[in-house]
């Protein structure tokens, strides 16, 4: 058996990654374009391998952090920890935990129809041993309260590529069950709390499809990955590849 959580912890820069890139201007639109970066309030919990995501609440933008694994670098660092950053303040706010009976890391975040999901993940326990979480957690940023779980994922997963497609389906593209990469695509609808299954990735083929820590973002109708890990022999290979899926919009499975 593999075990990931002995030989990779993913930092946070690469998940705040893809937050960057979902909300960068037109580049093409506003060049010559310059980024320029600063220090901001820290958080009050130094966390790695969290799940982030911003969302607009009552003409507010913030960020949000759910679970993690704090410096220890331990099981017995691994939270359930929920956190809220307003840029506007630069202010932080701790929230209530995820609502599982266990922490986690690796989990994905999204925001739609006004909530948030939190989804997957992985629990590591004392013994070393490891679990894919199926866990759908529906937060409400309007009142900071948790409310009732979205059907579960019908395979359990982590480390996934998690992002929305016009607004309205969850899409999670490949990643780690329990022991393994897949290279299933599950979509969830939140509007009616319902899952079905999209085209796999491909199974052959260099760069490797199957990738677990990856990072994507859908636009338009395309999604596009890029990095990750997979499983060669007894070991992890980082990978460089950089896909491009194409949802059609007839059939968006």
């Amino acid at each position: 058996m593999h075990h990931r959580f002995t030989q990779r912890i993913t930092p946070l820069w690469i998940i705040s990654s893809l937050l960057l890139l979902c909300f960068l201007p037109d580049l093409e639109a506003q060049q010559p374009f310059e980024i320029t970066w600063e220090k901001v309030a820290e958080m009050p919990s130094p966390l790695a391998n969290n799940a982030v995501v911003g969302a607009l609440v009552n003409d507010t933008f913030h960020i949000y952090s759910f679970t993690g694994i704090d410096p220890t670098l331990d099981d017995e660092g691994i939270s359930l920890e929920a956190w809220r950053y307003t840029p506007s303040s630069d202010s932080w706010l701790e929230l209530p935990p995820v609502p599982d009976t266990l922490g986690k890391i690796a989990a994905g975040a999204s925001f739609v129809n006004r909530r948030i999901y939190v989804m997957g993940g992985y629990h590591v326990f004392p013994d070393g041993h490891e679990l894919s979480s199926e866990r759908v957690h529906i937060f409400n940023p309007e009142t900071n309260t948790w409310e009732a779980d979205g059907a579960p994922i019908p395979i359990s997963t982590d480390d996934h590529i998690q992002a929305v497609w016009q607004d309205s389906l969850i899409y999670l593209v490949t990643g780690w069950h329990n022991t393994g990469n897949i290279p299933d695509v599950q979509i969830y609808d939140p509007f009616n709390d319902v899952w079905t299954a999209g085209t796999p990735v491909p199974s052959v083929g260099a760069p490797a499809y199957r990738v677990f820590g990856g990072s994507g973002v859908i636009l338009g109708d395309e999604i596009l990955y890029a990095g990750g890990a997979r499983v060669s022999g007894f070991s992890f290979v980082l990978g460089d590849g950089f896909r491009k899926g194409q949802i059609n919009p007839e059939d968006p499975t």
